[in-house]
């Protein structure tokens, strides 16, 4: 065991709430000054310390300046012995913050957080909320863990401490993990532990795998970007409902070395799994090339999002044979996205894991893709969405068809997508349909165009408002100029646009009297416009418009229209839908 340093002179000196982000009684220090202090860490009383650690392994990483005196206690280690020392009397800690990096602005921050602020000390704004027994570990790989300073092993923290561990986080930064490397022998010992959350953001260069772990009380199981690692447990996690692998990363040479075999059995061991989120990349080799699979059989699973990100022939194959060997509830709302151009950034996807809920799971990190909650039930051949049922074959929740694009998705690709799943019957009992993306308004328009297909749409949102012209509106009372007395869409009731130039008002307008005239009336508006075009553009809307429909709804979004599209699930709920929540339409 290395040599004892001493905290600084203050101590022991209690810090008032006003000075402090965490309790009063919490006892807050800080080094310094580390040569005139005469209080060593083992008269710090466990039960009250709060220990965040800053594990210096580069003379370049210096983070005091980033904790205010007062704020926390930093202890700057240079070897395992001392880091042990440290931990072997934290029986009690609040948190841990081991880390390389003076540049804190990259932490994960949960989004129930308020933001902070460009003038706020990020450490501090990180620190403000923490619960009992939450580790959280930040390696930059500025320093290899083998180069032997400070090398963080399966020796670090004692197992009979990391015990009381049952939050565990790791981000690794352009990281180089060694064997045996924290934290995944930490896993072993934390027998407590019910949420983990692994986030990999560069190249996985070691060539050992990642040691399993067991889980026996895990709850919350989240692994990010970890594309080329083979990260699945050897031993079932029972207490498991919650599940987030996103296999993509950030570099797009790499491919997944995990086989589909190792993911359906992971997510078929987990029997109480209740909601999934699964993205990825398909691997090098054909999944057609590795014999039987297993069958998934997720007879509690209420919630499944599965992600591709690489449309083309192969991988479209692939997505299907995965999804032709899941069993699934009847009931079970399955979302499936297809994408080209998506990547999905930290920023995005890490916060998910605290937003996870035993009621449900919001998925907000594809803005740029395709989705629909189906009926599993369906069985067609020909569908990519092919998958079989456990249960009963009656389903009876409504079907939302969520159409969206990005500015670089091939336009031939996302309307022969669409068109194909529409093809199945059970696709056309649709209620909601959600429209935007540079390309996806061509399904709009054709001699064939969607909307003639969805007779029993009652509820249609139009995004982007740009690419609406007087065309596409006019499909609303009829499908095609050679059948202009059929209305398309008899069931709308519905109608959602965002405007942005005055003659788009008039052609709502034209839409709600020609639907009105013709017995199929637009009960309920949501128009979004905005606000720094025109201040009198509210007034116009409501004047021309408010006397047509029963119910107008007014969504001023200023730049992003994005933060209007989050006030539309909070006006359509439809009574059908009370039992049933639906993610935020992003």
């Amino acid at each position: 065991m290395g040599p004892e340093r001493s905290l600084s002179s203050y101590a022991t000196k209690p810090v008032s709430a006003s000075e402090s982000l965490l309790p009063p009684q919490t006892l807050l220090a800080s080094t310094t000054n580390p040569a005139k202090s005469n209080v060593t860490i083992q008269q710090i009383p466990p039960e009250i310390i709060a220990a965040i650690f800053s594990f210096v392994l580069d003379d370049r990483s210096e983070a005091c300046h980033l904790f205010p005196k007062g704020v926390g206690n930093l202890f700057r280690l240079r070897d395992n012995s001392r880091l042990q020392s440290v931990a072997q009397v934290c029986h009690r800690w609040r948190e841990i913050l081991i880390g390389t990096s003076s540049l804190w602005s990259s932490v994960f921050y949960p989004e129930s957080w308020p933001r902070p602020s460009k003038s706020c000390n990020l450490t501090s704004h990180f620190l403000k909320r923490r619960t009992a027994g939450a580790l959280y570990i930040h390696w930059t790989g500025r320093v290899p863990p083998d180069a032997g300073r400070g090398e963080l092993s399966r020796d670090t923290l004692d197992p009979l401490e990391v015990q009381q561990i049952h939050e565990l986080h790791v981000r690794v930064m352009q990281g180089v993990w060694s064997e045996g490397w924290l934290p995944f022998p930490l896993t072993l010992a934390a027998s407590n532990l019910e949420r983990l959350c692994v986030t990999h953001e560069g190249t996985w260069k070691s060539a050992s795998e990642v040691p399993l772990f067991e889980g026996p009380v895990l709850r919350r199981l989240a692994f990010l970007y970890m594309s080329n690692v083979p990260i699945f447990p050897g031993n079932p996690l029972p207490a498991l409902t919650s599940l987030i692998l996103i296999l993509d990363s950030p570099c797009a040479n790499l491919r997944p070395k995990w086989r589909v075999k190792d993911l359906l059995s992971l997510v078929a061991s987990a029997y109480s799994l209740q909601q999934a989120y699964l993205s990825f990349l398909p691997p090098v080799e054909r999944w057609a090339h590795e014999g039987t699979y297993p069958v998934a059989v997720l007879n509690h699973l209420r919630k499944l999002s599965v992600t591709l990100l690489d449309y083309c022939t192969s991988a479209r194959d692939s997505f299907h044979l995965f999804l032709s060997h899941l069993r699934l509830p009847a009931n079970c709302a399955l979302r499936v996205s297809h994408s080209m151009d998506l990547r999905i950034y930290p920023g995005v996807v890490i916060p998910a894991l605290e937003r996870i809920s035993d009621a449900h799971v919001v998925y907000d990190a594809l803005r740029c893709s395709w989705y629909a909650n189906i009926d599993p039930a369906c069985s067609s051949s020909t569908s990519v969405l092919s998958v079989q049922a456990v249960g009963s074959s009656e389903c009876t929740m409504p079907i939302r068809l969520d159409i969206s694009a990005g500015p670089h998705t091939y336009i031939e690709d996302t309307v022969s997508l669409v068109r194909e799943t529409l093809s199945v019957q059970r696709f056309s009992t649709a209620t909601r349909l959600w429209i935007s993306g540079a390309h996806t308004y061509h399904l709009l328009r054709g001699p064939n165009p969607v909307l003639a297909t969805l007779s029993n749409v009652h509820t249609l949102i139009l995004v982007d408002a740009t690419l609406v012209n007087r065309e596409d509106l006019a499909l609303l009372w009829h499908s095609d100029a050679s059948a202009s007395n059929l209305t398309s869409l008899p069931c709308l009731t519905t109608l959602f646009v965002r405007l942005e130039q005055a003659q788009q008002l008039a052609d709502v307008r034209e839409v709600l009297c020609h639907r009105l005239s013709s017995g199929y009336p637009i009960r309920r508006l949501l128009v979004g416009y905005d606000g720094m075009l025109h201040s009198a553009w509210e007034e116009q809307i409501r004047d021309r418009l408010g006397n047509m429909v029963e119910e107008l709804f007014i969504g001023v979004d200023a730049y992003d229209r994005m933060s209007w599209c989050s006030t539309v699930p909070r006006v359509c709920t439809d009574e059908e839908e009370t039992s049933i929540y639906w993610p935020p339409w992003r």
